[in-house]
């Protein structure tokens, strides 16, 4: 469709960021032209793959069932239309979640992209994501863009800037 051509030129992306509830699907599909609808996926071992994006925002077992992925999928699959068909850009905060929703997207037919920080970037933490068992997962989605980032932490005010290493690059 004419969206997607025009997403073809990185600079035209309008993307939504965070949605991670039904109501913020909503919004993104009532805008003119969100090429991306980018939402965050947490695990709990009672719920399964849940949106939000660190674990603390949702601390109850009803609020994880009420944001599963499974029912925010559902619910932006049958909001999509012939003049909305956002592609999605899933950020996994969790390990845990990562194959449990590739399962569920494989039903998906529209573009997907597959995020997590998988390599420990400037002043970054450990990353919980091992980088091989992500990228296999990923790539089961046949159509799936895998989207791979670095942990990076905060830059205190007058501190120096560092940027990337060449080895943090060459991994």
């Amino acid at each position: 469709n004419l969206m997607m051509q025009q997403a073809l030129v990185p600079i035209n992306l309008r993307w939504s960021h965070a949605t991670n509830t039904l109501a913020l699907i909503d919004y993104a599909l009532a805008g003119e032209g969100v090429h991306f609808i980018e939402a965050d996926v947490c695990y709990d071992a009672a719920v399964g793959p849940y949106m939000a994006h660190a674990a603390t925002d949702i601390t109850t077992l009803l609020e994880k069932h009420q944001n599963s992925f499974l029912s925010w999928l559902d619910y932006l699959t049958k909001k999509r239309t012939s003049l909305s068909q956002p592609g999605l850009k899933l950020d996994f905060k969790m390990a845990e979640a990562v194959r449990p929703s590739i399962d569920r997207l494989l039903q998906a037919r529209y573009p997907v992209w597959l995020n997590a920080d998988i390599l420990k970037g400037p002043r970054g933490f450990d990353p919980v994501f091992d980088a091989a068992e992500f990228i296999q997962a990923g790539l089961r989605h046949p159509n799936a863009t895998l989207s791979l980032g670095w942990t990076t932490g905060v830059v205190k005010r007058g501190a120096d800037s560092i940027g990337y290493s060449k080895e943090m690059i060459d991994e």
